[in-house]
């Protein structure tokens, strides 16, 4: 995308801006334009030294072994054999009743709506 911009070009934008903005405004504006990239320029020179710091601080991470954890095995009872005795019929028991649904109880059937106390 080339613009092809020769001198002539370029004087005419110059006095067109110079019209536009008066020559006050035209140094602050050139003023304000030098600051803010000295500015960038400077706070890029900074990135470019943290990501060292941080790329030797993942590695040193990195080399650290890590300590191993001990684990106790869990205990195991020796299963206990008793005599076979005289076998005695069980008696059948019923199936047992599902519980009834818990519900929180409350005065109101509304659901709680907490604009409503607001």
């Amino acid at each position: 995308m080339a613009f092809n911009l020769g001198p002539t070009e370029l004087i005419i934008i110059l006095v067109i801006v110079l019209v536009l903005f008066g020559g006050a405004r035209l140094a602050g504006l050139g003023k304000s334009t030098g600051r803010a990239i000295k500015e960038f320029k400077e706070e890029t020179k900074g990135l470019g030294g943290d990501d060292k710091k941080d790329d030797v601080v993942d590695a040193e991470v990195v080399d650290r072994p890590a300590k191993p954890v001990q684990q106790t095995p869990p205990a195991v009872e020796a299963p206990q054999q008793q005599a076979p005795a005289a076998q005695q019929p069980q008696p059948q028991s019923t199936p047992a009743q599902p519980a009834a649904p818990q519900y929180p109880t409350g005065s109101s059937t509304q659901p709680y709506d907490s604009r409503r106390d607001a």
